[in-house]
């Protein structure tokens, strides 16, 4: 028997067409961010290892980075070896954009908007009507929950992920109405971009699964309902048992090479179902009264406030015009139904088994909640659209434009509202290093600089908080790899040689404080020299910024 047709003429241009609005829509609502943002946290160490590599050919590049992670026991936790396509695509925007973060950003942007158009892609290849799926993707590419993947060099490797990810199930559901030799390229296109994905990030494995059996459930139902499909044998082992042997390969490899994973247990069914509620009900449902009264409150521009609107605005328009032109139609209340308990129970269990479950927060943690995020646009979506079939039976579909765009808008100001303070955090930064510069303009080989009187954070936005951001930027600064530092906290202790923070010392031969509120450096040269800084940090630990040690991983709260 044949398969069935593949997209028509009318529906190719339908596709494109869609494509186009979500790109120029994600783009007005990112225009005022990405021009703006920086280097944080782990760019600065990856940035030094990069610049002060003997070979600077991307091979050399990337093995710069290994080799720095050899040298470094704790990176065993989510080592070089655990995501090799994250350490290539770093080298490749290193040896394209060096120290200017503005390509590096601009490209994120780019893989950020191809994985919307992936998503939305699958979808429609998965039988979603048109409607449907681009509110899905709207939704999704304004979700706050997980801000840092827009902003973050160190995470851009989730976007990688994701954009692959939803390629990898599209061309899973593509593969079923193909023959011959495109039926061939579409398997190996699904499996590369399967391993790709994995090898670039780990958050999207557990998704994997949930997207292979909504797949064969599209098999089954296309093996129903057209008389022109059959199931093929071939497909029905492909997806059911040589794809998902293929993911418990990764697995089983990621295991071997990080202790990211911890053992099974209970706290994996506890942390999926602290996920559960709080990321599709929780952070940005029930608390959002809240966070829109500390926005307009204390963190109202008016710049986001109009690009919201614009927002908005347009996209309403947009889908009004889908829904005219296409005659979409509501999914029936089971199906509705259906996506959104499967969701709910998706997003908790996406997880599982690399992550525990940070909460949702605004700052670096939440890079995880990428994969999650996609089942929250699902579950918003559907659930939205049950509740205004059952308040506007007549006609939902106008009621459902305009709600879908506010989500969208809503999203947007939240998003730019915390890219706010990663844009200030970055200037901070620059502003940091400029004085230390004029204060210290040459120190000597091998010294190291404790910053103190610098706050470490700017909301979510990490200024300077620990040894190799400090040590990557100071580095950088003067041109020196041998040159150290970091943030001087209290819990440091004195010793007779020098300072210590854990196993790392700081010698008392080489070692200086630069403080931040005199715009001085002095030298720490020994025991009553470091006692006295650290009595004075001490002090005055609970009048700062830098006192709220809660804030590694995730940045001072703004709301």
């Amino acid at each position: 028997m044949s398969r069935p047709a593949e997209l028509s003429k009318g529906q190719r241009s339908a596709w494109l067409q869609d494509c186009m609005a979500l790109v120029i829509l994600v783009a007005l609502a990112s225009a005022l961010y990405v021009p703006k943002l920086g280097f944080y946290s782990d760019d600065w160490r990856n940035l030094s290892d990069f610049s002060f590599g003997a070979d600077q050919s991307l091979v050399g590049l990337v093995r710069s980075i290994f080799d720095a992670n050899a040298r470094v026991p704790e990176s065993a936790e989510t080592g070089a070896l655990a995501r090799p396509l994250q350490v290539l695509y770093f080298a490749a925007l290193f040896q394209l954009f060096g120290l200017d973060p503005l390509g590096y950003h601009v490209v994120n942007w780019l893989v950020f908007v191809a994985g919307i158009c992936a998503f939305y892609s699958a979808l429609c290849a998965l039988g979603a009507d048109r409607l449907f799926a681009i509110s899905v993707a709207l939704v999704y590419s304004a979700l706050p929950h997980y801000s840092s993947d827009r902003f973050w060099y160190a995470a851009f490797q989730a976007n990688l992920s994701m954009t692959l990810y939803f390629f990898s199930i599209h061309a899973c559901a593509r593969l079923l109405t193909s023959g011959g030799t495109m039926r061939a390229v579409w398997i190996a296109l699904a499996a590369l971009s399967l391993l790709a994905s994995a090898l670039a990030y780990e958050v999207f494995l557990p998704l994997f699964v949930f997207g292979l059996l909504v797949v064969a459930i599209r098999q089954l139902h296309l093996a129903k309902t057209s008389k022109t499909f059959r199931v093929r044998p071939g497909d029905l082992a492909t997806i059911c048992l040589g794809l998902p042997l293929l993911i418990g390969l990764v697995v089983y490899y990621k295991l071997s090479v990080t202790s990211r994973a911890g053992s099974l247990g209970f706290w994996l069914v506890n942390d999926a179902l602290s996920a559960a509620f709080e990321l599709t009900l929780g952070a940005y449902g029930v608390k959002l009264p809240h966070i829109f009264q500390v926005i307009f409150h204390h963190y109202l521009d008016w710049r986001i406030l109009a690009v919201s609107v614009a927002s908005t605005a347009a996209s309403w328009l947009y889908l009004r015009t889908v829904l005219a032109s296409s005659k979409s139609q509501t999914p029936a209340a089971s199906t509705l139904l259906a996506i959104a308990a499967s969701s709910v129970v998706a997003a908790g269990l996406s997880y599982a088994y690399f992550y525990g479950f940070f909460q949702v927060n605004t700052g670096i943690n939440n890079r995880a909640a990428i994969a999650a995020s996609a089942c929250v646009a699902l579950f918003w979506v559907s659930g939205l659209s049950l509740a205004l079939g059952a308040v506007w039976r007549r006609r939902p579909g106008a009621a459902f434009c305009f709600v879908i765009a506010v989500v969208y808008g809503c999203g947007t100001l939240i998003v730019n509202t915390i890219a706010t303070s990663w844009i200030e955090a970055s200037r901070a930064q620059a502003k940091v290093m400029r004085e230390l510069r004029s204060a210290w303009p040459r120190p000597p080989a091998g010294s190291s600089v404790l910053l103190a009187g610098v706050c470490s954070w700017v909301g979510p936005g990490i200024v300077f908080e620990i040894d190799w951001d400090v040590s990557g930027a100071t580095r950088l600064l003067y041109r020196d790899p041998t040159l150290r530092g970091e943030v001087l906290r209290p819990w440091m202790t004195v010793g007779r040689d020098g300072l210590r923070n854990g196993d790392t010392l700081y010698s008392y031969a080489s070692l200086y404080v630069y403080d931040g509120r005199t715009k001085t450096v002095r030298v720490v040269g020994d025991e009553s020299a470091a006692a006295e800084l650290l009595a004075r940090v001490e002090e005055g630990d609970s009048t700062g910024c830098a006192g709220n040690y809660k804030a590694f991983g995730a940045g001072l709260p703004i709301w």
